[in-house]
């Protein structure tokens, strides 16, 4: 059982990232190496590099959707890079995704013609107002319904924004959903507390844009169908 703490974890150093922990791997001979996180796992190969190429084949067709890079690659740069290639547009409906997605995505290459950064939609004032008031229009009557009315406010940001995905994020009790919308409809994940949110956000964002299966747990609401996922309950 081999168990590595990286920076993802409150356990672990800020030197602890990825790319490092690989490379020591390499530095100390092991032949093997994986680091799971909730949502995310790091696997350390040492092999020649036919070895290696068949394994990085043979993990894409395991996992499709789920290998996101190799070598050095973070999954803000895999992100950005999948609105890039695939020219997606993604804006965020309120602060808080906006707070979890903008320092990861920011300076990382071709994404600013992919992403507002909140000026087109949360961060700029006439465009929060329209997307509240059809926030509201979407949710009538009767009582307030957390993840509802996140799903109200998602919808409202695709129509304000004319963007093609639209990234959500409230906090729930015991943890924080994270939520995408696109054309149809909305992927939804609740993060447990202690987990990372930005992680889930930055990963249902990237297989959004690639058309990719989203990962186990998460669910998908079409637009106007009211979610399985409430606030008080998975």
């Amino acid at each position: 059982d081999l168990h590595i703490h990286s920076c993802l974890s409150p356990c672990g150093d800020n030197d602890m990232t990825p790319a490092n922990i690989v490379g020591m791997a390499a530095v100390k001979g092991l032949d093997a190496a994986r680091r799971k996180h909730y949502g995310e796992t790091l696997l350390a190969l040492t092999a020649p590099p036919s070895a290696l190429r068949k394994a990085e084949g043979l993990l894409a067709r395991t996992f499709p959707g789920g290998l996101y890079g190799a070598g050095g690659d973070t999954l803000a740069q895999c992100a950005a890079r999948a609105l890039v290639q695939r020219d997606r547009l993604l804006a965020c409906a309120d602060t808080l995704a906006l707070d979890l997605l903008a320092p990861r995505l920011e300076g990382q290459a071709g994404v600013d013609a992919c992403f507002d950064f909140g000026a087109g939609s949360c961060a700029d004032p006439a465009a929060l107002a329209r997307i509240e008031a059809g926030a509201r229009r979407c949710q009538g009557p009767g009582p307030s319904e957390p993840v509802w009315d996140e799903l109200c406010r998602l919808r409202a940001a695709l129509r304000v924004t004319h963007a093609d995905f639209v990234a959500g994020a409230i906090p729930l009790p015991e943890g924080t959903l994270t939520a995408v919308a696109g054309r149809r409809g909305s992927w939804l994940y609740r993060v447990p507390a202690g987990d990372n949110p930005a992680l889930w956000l930055l990963d249902l964002v990237r297989r959004a844009a690639l058309g990719c299966p989203q990962a186990p747990g998460v669910s998908f609401t079409l637009h106007g169908d009211r979610p399985a996922l409430a606030a008080d309950r998975p």
